[in-house]
């Protein structure tokens, strides 16, 4: 089967945009805008010279299985996304705006850094993203430095108590496992954290369970 996911480029306070990936390979991009509890609208471009016909409806699968959970995430009443599947024939990688009130959609553009969190260890870099949010659930993907996807945690908040299911696309060494649980942990404000229990996963199978200790 091939392996399709997404790897964020870009995340504001209204929006994001990630490259789509098949096999680690570039095949397109989606971009994301969103008001939480009124409107979810996007757009998919689909590289046609990159990906295969025969790969496109499990490609739109994986991506529309994402997008109706983040669009239940912000508790969207409506969710619009527009599909297009063909040869890129124009790309803008700069341009200037002939006005300093060209674009005044202040909500979209604050708050721009992109939410990554770095931790070096043990000679490998190691970045934490933010690709999934809502009142109780955190998602994150973690990439090394040479932005291979490397892991992917989803965390459940209730009240101080966090429990975080990490996921390896790899059987990770034991410090690879202590790396990536520092990188948690440092996402948190311990203060406010009673108990953290991060149990890593590899092909669906627990290879390990930490219980930090946060510092109070």
């Amino acid at each position: 089967m091939a392996n399709v996911f997404l790897r964020p480029d870009l995340k504001t306070a209204g929006g994001e945009v990630s490259d789509i990936l098949l096999n680690g390979r570039y095949i397109g991009s989606l971009t994301v805008v969103y008001r939480e509890l009124q409107r979810v609208s996007g757009a998919i471009q689909l590289d046609q010279p990159s990906l295969p016909f025969s790969d496109k409806e499990h490609v739109l699968n994986h991506i529309q299985t994402y997008i109706q959970a983040f669009a239940s995430s912000v508790e969207a009443a409506e969710c619009t996304v527009y599909v297009s599947y063909s040869a890129v024939d124009c790309y803008i990688d700069h341009f200037e705006l002939n006005g300093e009130d060209e674009f005044e959609d202040d909500n979209y553009f604050e708050d721009m850094d992109e939410e990554i969190e770095t931790l070096e260890m043990a000679g490998k870099e190691y970045h934490l993203v933010i690709v999934g949010e809502g009142r109780s659930n955190l998602e994150y993907h973690v990439y090394d430095e040479e932005q291979e996807w490397a892991a992917e945690a989803l965390i459940t908040i209730r009240d101080e108590d966090v429990v975080g299911e990490i996921h390896w696309l790899f059987d990770p060494e034991e410090e690879e496992i202590e790396a990536v649980t520092a990188l948690l942990m440092s996402d948190f404000d311990e203060e406010a954290i009673h108990t953290m229990v991060l149990n890593h996963h590899y092909e669906n199978e627990l290879i390990e369970r930490i219980n930090c200790e946060p510092s109070h």
